[in-house]
């Protein structure tokens, strides 16, 4: 991988820091020479298809983590409850590039913002909030939850995910 993207111009094999213990890597690189999407092509040439992981769960499928849930979900749960919504989380990493291209692609939508605005967001950055990355059993991201106001994992969407495809997923959860 390190390879392939320093082919890339703007983009130096020095600044590339492969991450094994997290299945990841970061690196420096120049926004003027190089896009998101252009490494994301590179990786995706090399054979990575990050795939999208849609899972709707029923209780006999929930996560097996027992015990409070943890912050900054348990008080993300109390608003959404507030507010009589779903809650929508996503976990991601700063060093990882997928949670950049999501936030790029997918988040900057319109419409995914329009529907996004019937949920209760939050954004946990899975290496400040290990203990609710664990209890969610989050291995790779981004990860986006869907959970009831009890905190049940509705839906469970790891990886990419385009803006059509999630709009089309996050409206039938508002409609069951």
């Amino acid at each position: 991988m390190v390879a392939a993207l320093s082919e890339l111009a703007g983009i130096e094999a020095e600044n590339i820091e492969v991450i094994l213990d997290k299945d990841a890597f970061t690196l420096s690189y120049d926004s003027t020479l190089v896009t998101l999407e252009d490494m994301y092509e590179s990786i995706t040439n090399l054979g990575y298809t990050p795939g999208l992981d849609v899972t709707t769960r029923g209780q006999e499928d929930t996560p097996t983590s027992t015990g409070e849930i943890p912050e900054p979900v348990a008080s993300a749960l109390n608003e959404a409850l507030s507010f009589q919504k779903l809650l929508f989380v996503e976990f991601y990493a700063e060093w990882c590039i997928a949670c950049r291209a999501l936030e790029q692609t997918t988040f900057s939508n319109p419409d995914v913002k329009a529907v996004l605005d019937e949920y209760h967001v939050e954004k946990i950055d899975t290496d400040v909030s290990v203990e609710a990355s664990t209890y969610f059993e989050v291995v790779g991201m981004p990860t986006l939850l869907v959970l009831d106001t009890e905190g049940k994992e509705i839906t469970r969407l790891v990886g990419q995910v385009g803006p059509e495809e999630l709009v089309t997923i996050l409206q039938n959860l508002l409609v069951e």
